[in-house]
């Protein structure tokens, strides 16, 4: 009384069978369905075309030499992978709803994978462009020591995995764009 049994799952009639035969068995409540997140496919467009028109303003000005090099393409390139392996199906809708493993995972991909190479696809003209105003050459000389940098680097990373902001990124694209932008 009171325990409520679950029948078992027939591998013959259940979604593992559907997947076998050709079909996706895709059900409101289904961790694998696809999803074609629309808006991350978009901001991952977005990063790229802003690449693309950030590096050129300082090519202009300082000629090819200040263009990004092969190998900083290379970088771009998995950065922008990342992010599209961290932001689409199926880490995505894993990390949402279903397992704190893939949520872990995509914290991972953000912050160690996507935000390192971004950094190093950045030509050294353009690095100097954005740094040029004091206010923010200020803030990044005291943010990159290494104290101030690894507590502001913990209380994100760890601030995201909270119960409360999980369970908000859970409910919300909104609030999960909002921590991908903090995350990197």
């Amino acid at each position: 009384p009171g325990i409520r049994r679950t029948p078992r799952m027939n591998p013959f009639t259940g979604p593992f069978a559907a997947a076998s035969a050709g079909r996706v068995a895709a059900g409101p409540g289904d961790p694998w369905a696809y999803h074609l997140h629309i808006g991350a496919w978009a901001a991952i467009g977005a990063v790229a075309l802003a690449y693309g028109v950030a590096v050129r303003r300082p090519a202009r000005r300082q000629g090819p030499g200040a263009l990004p090099t092969r190998r900083q393409l290379v970088f771009l390139a998995g950065a922008l992978g990342a992010l599209v392996l961290a932001l689409t199906w199926p880490v995505a809708d894993l990390a949402a709803r279903w397992s704190l493993t893939a949520l872990v995972v995509q914290r991972l991909l953000l912050t160690l994978g996507a935000a390192p190479l971004f950094l190093l696809a950045l030509p050294v003209p353009l690095l100097a462009a954005v740094t040029r105003p004091a206010p923010v050459d200020a803030l990044l000389r005291v943010l990159t020591r290494p104290i101030p940098a690894v507590v502001v680097f913990s209380a994100v990373a760890i601030g995201t995995l909270l119960g409360p902001a999980v369970t908000a990124q859970s409910s919300s694209a909104t609030w999960r764009g909002v921590t991908g932008a903090a995350l990197l």
